[in-house]
């Protein structure tokens, strides 16, 4: 045990993040050792435009919630092992538009019964009377209607 074990929820933000980070790794070392031409980080962006077939760098970031450096980044990335192509928006030119290529097609069908392993997982994982996914989505609904620094803020001149 930890001490932000032993604090509970007044680490929840490290416990969240540890767990994240966990996972993540873990995915990582599942990804290097059934595809050696994939990095993991690649992943969501990849998926996202199989489901989405076409889809702008912004609409991607949002729905990833990347931030957007982030995103240009890793797209770039993917553009040089041309897994993605891009291409200006014919209604709106400041708009890049994504697609896969062959190549991340093939890559992405590869990869999909990888992702039905994974879904069980963690399916297997959330196996518990507390029912984590509906508690983080009814917290990030909270949090949508006032931010954490609000209600911190609330608190504080609550408790004045």
């Amino acid at each position: 045990m930890s001490l932000i074990d032993d604090f509970g929820s007044l680490y929840l933000a490290s416990r969240l993040e540890r767990l994240s980070e966990n996972l993540k790794k873990n995915a990582i070392l599942i990804f290097k050792e059934h595809f050696s031409d994939i990095k993991y980080k690649w992943y969501p962006p990849l998926y996202t435009i199989h489901i989405k077939s076409i889809i702008s760098v912004v609409e991607l970031a949002n729905e990833l919630s990347y931030a957007h450096p982030t995103i240009i980044e890793t797209l770039k990335e993917m553009e040089h092992e041309k897994l993605i192509q891009s291409a200006v928006d014919k209604t709106d030119n400041r708009r890049r538009m994504l697609t896969l290529t062959p190549k991340g097609k093939r890559m992405i069908l590869k990869i999909l019964p990888l992702t039905k392993s994974f879904e069980k997982a963690v399916i297997d994982l959330l196996q518990s009377k507390h029912h984590l996914l509906k508690s983080i989505e009814a917290v990030e609904s909270k949090l949508k209607k006032e931010n954490f620094f609000d209600r911190v803020n609330r608190v504080i001149k609550q408790s004045k």
